[in-house]
């Protein structure tokens, strides 16, 4: 079959590019590294990462640029129920700038098994510094368009640990449709059966409501 010019041009023939690449040694920079970690690309990326890519994965976690970091951090989605791997996430956190730490912060989350500790930890971070946290958020979803419809798709994906799913009521918060994002964080609400998952839910409602009433009164 002759491939067809969409299918050279598309996601899966950069995705398989990009990882040969990657095997061979190839390491991006700081420009590229940005344009690959996007959630479309990403998702083909991640697809076709194996167990013994993982070697050169976590040694490209330690970068010195948070952003190449970030995207290593990124194409381990697959492997975060694995010890080694949360072990070398969790070290990396401890020495990482505002940005990276908003990239790791999705890969520990995917750990099941992510102790309560960690789980209010990174929320702590988060509601810290909404403005790095949203940024990350939107430079991965790319467009306010799909912004909430792709939370949505993630909070309904059973591959997703149900544990993680609060932190897509979080990225909510970045939509510029705020009836959007309250309508979101309030299914979201309703659905969960997960204490950690429901208070979170709840502040940001607050918050949103708390917002509403201080543009109240400005007005």
């Amino acid at each position: 079959m002759t491939p067809t010019a969409d299918r050279l041009v598309g996601p899966e023939f950069t995705a398989d590019a990009v990882i040969e690449l990657l095997r061979a040694g190839g390491r991006p920079n700081a420009v590229d590294a940005k344009l690959l970690d996007r959630m479309d690309l990403m998702d083909e990326l991640r697809s076709r990462v194996t167990e013994d890519d993982l070697g050169w994965i976590l040694d490209s976690v330690d970068d010195d640029l948070p952003i190449v970091a970030g995207f290593s951090v990124s194409l381990l989605r697959k492997y975060c129920h694995r010890e080694d791997v949360q072990s070398r996430l969790r070290r990396r956190w401890e020495d990482a700038d505002a940005s990276l730490r908003n990239r790791i912060m999705w890969r520990l989350l995917d750990d099941p098994d992510l102790p309560q500790l960690w789980h209010q930890k990174v929320f702590d971070v988060i509601r810290d510094d909404w403005e790095t946290f949203r940024g990350v958020v939107l430079d991965f979803r790319c467009s306010q368009e799909d912004l909430i419809p792709s939370l949505l798709r993630r909070i309904g994906d059973p591959t997703f640990p149900e544990s993680k799913k609060w932190i897509y009521a979080c990225a909510a918060t970045a939509a510029t449709d705020r009836l959007a994002a309250m309508a979101l964080i309030s299914l979201f609400r309703s659905a969960t059966t997960d204490s950690f998952a429901q208070e979170v839910a709840d502040l940001l409602l607050a918050e949103f409501e708390n917002s509403e009433q201080r543009v109240g009164v400005v007005a």
